[in-house]
């Protein structure tokens, strides 16, 4: 099970590599 870091981690690397209309969503995930 992971941890809430690495979850943070893993949805970043996520964000990196997302397109331009899912980065936008990432980044409200960021704030939560």
């Amino acid at each position: 099970i992971l941890n809430i870091e690495n979850q943070l981690f893993i949805s970043r690397i996520l964000c990196a590599s997302a397109a331009t209309a899912t980065s936008n969503a990432c980044h409200k995930i960021e704030l939560l």
